[in-house]
C-alpha cells in the first residue's frame, strides 16, 4: 500500500528540461543506422546572430565506442546537413555533405562521396 500512495505522489522527472523557446544547449540524437541500405540525415541549425563552433560526436551503438567526431562552424542563422549511409565497398558507415559550413576536419567541398570513414564498431582486437 505505501508503495501505491509513494507512485501517486512522486514528480514526473525529466533528464532534459527545454526552454520557453524551444532552443536547447544539447542535441539529443539517440540513433542512426545504415543496416539494409537505410540512411540517416543529419541536420544541425545556429539560429543565432552569432557564429559557432560545435563538435559532433558518433558513438558505437553496441559498445558505445567514439567511431566518429568533428568540428561544425555553422555562420549566423546557418544550417549543416550530412548524410550517413552505407558504403558498397567496405563494411562500414560514411558520412558525406555539400554543405559549404566549415568542418575540422574538412570534408571536400561539394563532396557526394564519403568524406569521412566512420569506424567499424564491430572489428575484433587481437
Amino acid at each position: 500500500m505505501s508503495a501505491l500512495a509513494l507512485a501517486l505522489t512522486a514528480n514526473q522527472a525529466q533528464a532534459v528540461p527545454v526552454s520557453p523557446n524551444g532552443s536547447g544547449q544539447v542535441l539529443l540524437f539517440p540513433y542512426y543506422t545504415v543496416q539494409s541500405r537505410q540512411s540517416t540525415l543529419l541536420t544541425l541549425s545556429n539560429s543565432s546572430e552569432h557564429a559557432k563552433i560545435r563538435q559532433v560526436n558518433f558513438r558505437g551503438g553496441y559498445t558505445g565506442r567514439h567511431v566518429l567526431g568533428f568540428d561544425l562552424v555553422p555562420g549566423t542563422r546557418d544550417s549543416w546537413s550530412g548524410t550517413v549511409f552505407s558504403r558498397p565497398d567496405a563494411d562500414a558507415a560514411a558520412l558525406a555533405t555539400s554543405d559549404s559550413s566549415g568542418t575540422l576536419p574538412a570534408f571536400a567541398a561539394g563532396s557526394t562521396g564519403p568524406a569521412l570513414q566512420i569506424r567499424s564498431t564491430f572489428a575484433v582486437q587481437g
